[in-house]
């Protein structure tokens, strides 16, 4: 076991040993010993799952949070740092086009010099 999982494990069970029902469903609590309460991995296997999805949710929360940084940045730095649909477009035009020869740079300049 890893640091990190061996410190997951304890919070989990802080949370587990802290918490306190009121009142349960004893339908419930039936069910689940007698559906799961007979594998003897029952409780690691529930364990790992929770901290598997808790582990999804604290990752998913960062990516909101870095997304909320995002939009609350002003407009004017967005659109700085973004770039320009004409710039890429003539960036992209100019890649396509065959370099120039000897031959076609002198019809060009005949062409616009009106000859």
């Amino acid at each position: 076991m890893t640091p990190q999982e061996q410190q997951m494990l304890q919070g989990l069970t802080e949370r587990i040993n802290q918490t306190q029902l009121p009142e349960k469903d004893l339908d419930a609590e039936q069910f689940l010993q007698h559906a799961i309460g007979r594998n003897p991995d029952a409780l690691y296997i529930l364990a790992q799952t929770v901290l598997v999805q808790q582990y999804a949710l604290d990752q998913a929360q960062k990516q909101l949070d870095q997304l909320r940084q995002q939009q609350q940045q002003p407009k004017h730095a967005q659109l700085r740092s973004s770039p320009r649909l004409c710039s890429n477009l003539r960036r992209a035009a100019v890649r396509r086009l065959p370099p120039l020869r000897h031959a076609d740079r002198h019809r060009r300049s005949s062409r616009s010099s009106g000859l």
